[in-house]
This record gives structure tokens, C-alpha cells and sequence, in this order.
């Protein structure tokens, strides 16, 4: 039994998915979700709740009826928790849809990163696995690099394994070259 006394680890992990709701690659977003649990599973997590934005399940499908771009603006967000531990550590996966031509939907990204900044230790690496799309590196970037938690450059960690252009390798020297040290490494 968990003592609500006792602090938590909180690990946090940002996913960009292909848009559920408005993009022609929604099938790709159920194997990708199926992959994150099985991660997670791997090591030591289990499925605790999630919420997905603009998501209903009634009305799977057909989502005309709705208020649309709730997930555009916030994140859907999937809790894991270490089973059986006290206290337990949680894993919080924020999940930021994505395009293929429009790229990330900024304001869900921007809102994982505040969140992240609030209850993340300032020396964390903020881990992001993606972008899905190869248009959605500049996207992405943007955010990133916009993004200032403290007087100090934050550290990233982006893995993406289905992106293929060579605009990640460049984007990867952009990033460590400019904004994280003087010196070239690419």
C-alpha cells in the first residue's frame, strides 16, 4: 500500500502521434499507443488512466457533434505507475498529436513542457520520442528551442524511429551547436 506520505518519482515522457481526430493517419496511432504500453510494461509500469482529448468513445468515429481542437491546445496524457511499490514511481506520457504537413500542434507541446517545467527537478533531461512525421522536425524545433524553464538551456532527449529525413541529422547539429554548445560537433 502506497503512504501518500511519502514522495513520489515522477519520470516524465512527451510522444508525438499522428493527429487521432483530423489527420488521413490515424490508423498509425493505436500500434503507437500499443508500443508505449508495451514499453512502459518492459520496464516495470502498468496502464494506471489516460485521458485523450476530443476522444469519445460513444462515438468513435464521428466526431462531428463535438467541439473540435481540444487537441490541438492540450495534451492527452497517459499515467503508468510502478505496481505493488511504496511509494510508487509514476510515469506520465504526455501525447502530442502531430501532422504530417502541419507538423506538431504547438500549443499541446508547449503545455507538456510547462507542466514538465512545474514538477520536474530543473537539471531533468525532458525525453520527447518523436516526431512521427519528417515534417514535423521544424515544428518541433520551434517549440523546443523557444522553450526556457530557467536561466539555463534545458536538456533534451529526442528519439525518433520512424522519422526518416536527413533534415533530423541536421536538426540534431542545430540544436546541440546553437543552442547547447559553442563548439561543432557535427
Amino acid at each position: 500500500m502506497n503512504d501518500p506520505k511519502q514522495p513520489r518519482t515522477i519520470e516524465f515522457l512527451i510522444a508525438t502521434l499522428p493527429d487521432a481526430i483530423d489527420s488521413n493517419s490515424r490508423w498509425m496511432f493505436d500500434p503507437i499507443i500499443d508500443a508505449l504500453q508495451r514499453a512502459a510494461s518492459e520496464s516495470g509500469f502498468v496502464l494506471d488512466r489516460f485521458f485523450i482529448p476530443d476522444w469519445n468513445r460513444e462515438r468513435d468515429g464521428d466526431h462531428a457533434s463535438e467541439p473540435s481542437g481540444a487537441h490541438e491546445r492540450w495534451p492527452g496524457i497517459i499515467l503508468f505507475r510502478e505496481p505493488n511499490t511504496a511509494p510508487s514511481t509514476l510515469l506520465i506520457v504526455f501525447c502530442v498529436s502531430e501532422t504530417a504537413v502541419s507538423g506538431v500542434h504547438q500549443d499541446a507541446l508547449k503545455r507538456s513542457l510547462a507542466t514538465i517545467r512545474l514538477l520536474a527537478s530543473p537539471a531533468a533531461t525532458i525525453r520527447v520520442l518523436g516526431p512521427t512525421f519528417s515534417g514535423s522536425i521544424r515544428s518541433l524545433v520551434r517549440v523546443l528551442r523557444d522553450f526556457r524553464p530557467t536561466d539555463t538551456l534545458p536538456r533534451f532527449r529526442i528519439v525518433s524511429g520512424v522519422a526518416t529525413s536527413s533534415t533530423i541529422r541536421e536538426t540534431n547539429c542545430f540544436w546541440h551547436n546553437k543552442l547547447r554548445s559553442r563548439s561543432p560537433t557535427c
